[in-house]
């Protein structure tokens, strides 16, 4: 009788070669689960922690941090839809099961509350599943003048 395995799971994180975080934001700033962009800085591309204010890099938002930072400021950063994701949340506030997640005035962070700050980018993220995690699952976006 033939063996059969479970399949393994994908990767839902990616490692951008030549990309580390960003030397002029403290490290500290780049723990597991903040919202991160990927700008350019001097010529390299780097991350930077992301808000849905434009000048926190709304327009470049990629994904959350997946790792603690490397000694060479390497991440890997998690890109996948469908990804389950454990989020820094603004003001440590609980998400609300079932209903959207936003990313926040806040950078690196996310909230339930849908922002409606001038000068911000509306980033719908995805679905809360419990008051701490989300399904990733960006669609939706919308400018505030």
């Amino acid at each position: 009788m033939p063996l059969a395995y479970a399949p393994a799971p994908p990767r839902t994180d990616v490692l951008l070669p030549n990309t580390v975080v960003s030397p002029t934001v403290p490290v500290g700033q780049f723990s597991p689960g903040v919202a991160v962009a990927l700008v350019t800085e001097g010529g390299a591309n780097v991350y930077r922690p992301c808000g849905c204010k434009r000048v926190d890099y709304a327009d470049h938002f990629l994904g959350f941090i997946d790792s603690a930072v490397s000694a060479s400021g390497a991440v890997s950063i998690t890109v996948l839809r469908g990804a389950i994701v454990t989020p820094v949340r603004e003001n440590d506030l609980p998400l609300v099961v079932g209903a959207a997640v936003y990313l926040s005035v806040t950078a690196g962070q996310v909230t339930a509350i849908c922002p409606a700050s001038a000068n911000c980018r509306i980033l719908r993220l995805g679905m809360a599943l419990s008051p701490t995690t989300f399904v990733f699952n960006t669609d939706m976006q919308m400018e505030i003048p």
